[in-house]
């Protein structure tokens, strides 16, 4: 993994970062690298997050009144309830919610979207050092030169997980690479994507020419990746994310100004950076100030190439028991090969121990666990396996809920518990990483999830994002593992401790995540998705088959436009909000080659599954109605790996599950569609 910034000016006058005084700074070129870890953490990534150690006079009001907050909030809802209220009971209910907002209120007007306290935005070459630097800790370079009458300056950090190293930005043939991503193209699985790509340009540049050549290697990368990619000889820079878009990246324009900046972080909420699209790819023309947009699909169209991602549906509907016990195999082995690809091209995962040591981002439900059990599968394949869950859980100051009850905790360690059992015989350790995340951590670091979340910039992308803050962070928790494999649950949670290892502050150091992500847009784990089968009529009126047909084939147009726009959605706010831990999150789910065998092999009915069952109804009494199963042919799948637990668990979103939605008294009424 790799961090990028890539700006491209018509001014003269660029200022250098502090780091590089002196030599070379008059001269139309400079080059300047660093591979010492430690010089990169204190000089770098240590600034870039000390802003958050330090509460704002407001943050520290709201702290030190938590306890009368609780009190007011309680006393508050007791009124709300009164079905008839009196004059004195409004006047009441008036004086404490005053008292509340005279609490929460922030007087010092805080500007919460920028990382620093300033409502400017901090554009300078020494800002953008230090954000890119936490993405990339094993190496840091800067580079400057003058081309056609442009100024370039690039930063490029390294994560290093693949060998051998490369350092970026890579120059050749009049080209300058920045990749950052992780390629699974069958021709690099046991050497260095970035090697392997300098290979591809070579080759298809002296093929089809300069242009052509670029393009078709971009298009024929197999992996989730940002690039930017400086063509010297004809004056173009190119840039874009993956098909799908799973590492994020940025960019903000000014034709006025001829400048163009890309970068795998915003400089703060307050910028005019904006996200690339997936699907998407950019070629800016710096001699003659052109930004041009080019799509994958009338790329592999006009080159006639197949691509890895096929989005074409199978419009058929699946009832033959042999052929859902087909898709079910078929299912289970292309998620295993999806895995498989993600956890056996981690190396050098430590440089001083053979095992693997990877972590999952866990809630203890249907995806995520599944998606632990495949991994742990895929250890009989390597020396040693030890897998981190992750599972985080926030002190919750509205509802005054502890970090260790909150629902994923509770599930998290269900599923903790029984994979421990069912994978006790391998070569796999499966441990429990229990973070707590307190009221005052939350306030310490909302301005800083929220400057890397941006653009997205909702209470609901906040809420989601600080959950992946605080579960990829380094931040201290408590790890167990299963010492008595023979133990029931009943015994196990009746006195837990007398059966685990624990070290109460474990900081996981897996540079590696898997997410779950992805599992609910090709499966169907929405309630959009069940909606659309509201109101369905009867399966014996006479246009019900029909009936039914046509809205299966809405659902997979659903799905599909939810596969179009994670990018935008997700996938950036979550690349940008883990990796600045200096860690990688990959997705299985994801995989190009997996997500065209879900989209085109498995039929919309086994992703929904509608029943007909009698339901009791409050108003209606029992009524026969139709009864939506979503993820059906996930859980089909899970009950077939053993993992029988969780194949009824019902989806709960990250932000409920963790309770890190609605922190803070007085937000009751907040949606997650509101604006920060």
């Amino acid at each position: 993994m790799c961090g990028i910034f890539c700006s491209v000016t018509s001014k003269t006058d660029v200022q250098h970062p502090a780091v590089i005084e002196g030599d070379g700074q008059d001269g139309s070129c400079l080059f300047w690298q660093t591979s010492d870890a430690s010089f990169i953490e204190d000089t770098f990534i240590t600034k870039n997050r000390e802003f958050a150690s330090q509460l704002s006079e407001s943050d520290k009001k709201k702290l030190s009144h938590v306890q009368e907050l609780r009190e007011l909030n309680e006393r508050l809802n007791k009124l709300k309830n009164t079905i008839k209220v009196s004059s004195e009971a409004a006047e009441s209910r008036r004086a404490i919610e005053n008292r509340i907002q005279e609490i929460t209120d922030d007087e010092s007007h805080d500007d919460l979207s920028t990382t620093s306290g300033s409502k400017e935005t901090d554009m300078s070459i020494d800002n953008f050092m230090s954000l890119i630097a936490t993405r990339g800790p094993d190496y840091l370079s800067y580079s400057f030169f003058r081309e056609a009458n442009a100024s370039f300056q690039l930063v490029s950090s390294v994560l290093s997980l693949r060998q051998p190293f490369t350092q970026q930005p890579l120059d050749f043939d009049e080209l300058s690479l920045q990749f950052n991503g992780e390629l699974y193209n069958e021709e690099c699985l046991s050497t260095n994507d970035t090697d392997y790509i300098k290979s591809l340009l070579d080759e298809n540049m002296g093929n089809f020419g300069r242009r052509d050549g670029i393009l078709r290697t971009v298009i024929s990368l197999y992996g989730e990746f940002a690039f930017t990619i400086i063509d010297k000889t004809d004056k173009m820079v190119y840039f874009g994310r993956d098909i799908i878009g799973r590492r994020s990246l940025l960019y903000a324009y000014d034709e006025s100004q001829k400048s163009l900046c890309i970068s795998s972080l915003p400089p703060s909420s307050n910028s005019d950076f904006q996200e690339c699209k997936g699907n998407e790819l950019m070629i800016y023309d710096y001699q003659n100030n052109v930004l041009e947009t080019l799509t994958y699909t009338e790329l592999f169209n006009n080159y006639a190439m197949d691509p890895y991602l096929s989005l074409e549906p199978t419009s058929d509907l699946c009832e033959s028991d042999s052929l859902i016990d087909q898709r079910i195999e078929k299912l289970h082995a292309n998620l295993a090969t999806s895995c498989d690809l993600r956890i056996s091209t981690v190396h050098p995962l430590h440089p001083y121990s053979e095992n693997y040591k990877v972590g999952v981002l866990f809630s203890g439900g249907l995806d995520c666990t599944v998606l632990a059990a495949m991994l742990c599968e895929q250890s009989s394949k390597i020396p040693k396996l030890e897998l981190d869950l992750v599972t985080v859980g926030f002190e919750n100051s509205r509802t005054n809920t502890k970090a260790s009850s909150t629902p994923d905790r509770k599930l998290s360690k269900l599923s903790w518990f029984h994979l421990s059992k069912l994978f006790s015989k391998s070569n796999v350790e499966v441990r429990l990483v229990e973070i707590d995340v307190s009221y005052e951590q939350w306030l310490l670091h909302r301005k800083k999830v929220m400057s890397l979340m941006f653009p997205r910039n909702t209470e609901m992308d906040l809420s989601i994002a600080i959950a992946f803050y605080f579960a990829s962070g380094c931040f201290t928790g408590r790890k167990s593992v299963l010492r008595d494999n023979n133990v029931s649950w009943n015994d196990f949670q009746a006195q837990e401790e007398q059966y685990l290892s624990i070290d109460e502050s474990y900081m996981s150091n897996s540079k590696v995540l898997f997410s779950g992500l992805g599992a609910d847009e090709l499966f169907a784990g929405y309630s959009r998705h069940e909606a659309l089968f509201n109101d369905l009529m009867k399966p014996d009126t006479q246009e019900y088959e029909s009936e039914f047909k046509k809205r299966n084939q809405t659902l997979v147009l659903s799905l599909i436009h939810d596969i179009n726009i994670i990018y935008e959605r997700n996938l950036g706010r979550d690349d940008r909000v883990v990796s600045s831990w200096g860690k990688e999150v990959r997705y299985p789910y994801l995989d190009e080659k997996f997500i065209s065998f879900v989209v085109g092999s498995i039929e919309p009915n086994l992703k929904l599954r509608i029943s007909w069952e009698n339901v009791t109804s409050k108003k209606k009494g029992e009524v026969f109605k139709a009864v939506a199963t979503r993820k059906w042919i996930l859980r089909q799948l899970a009950e077939r790996m053993g993992l029988t637990w969780v194949q009824n668990e019902p989806k709960r979103a990250i932000q409920f599950g963790v309770k890190s939605a609605k922190m803070e008294i007085g937000q009751s009424k907040v949606k997650g569609t509101d604006k920060l």
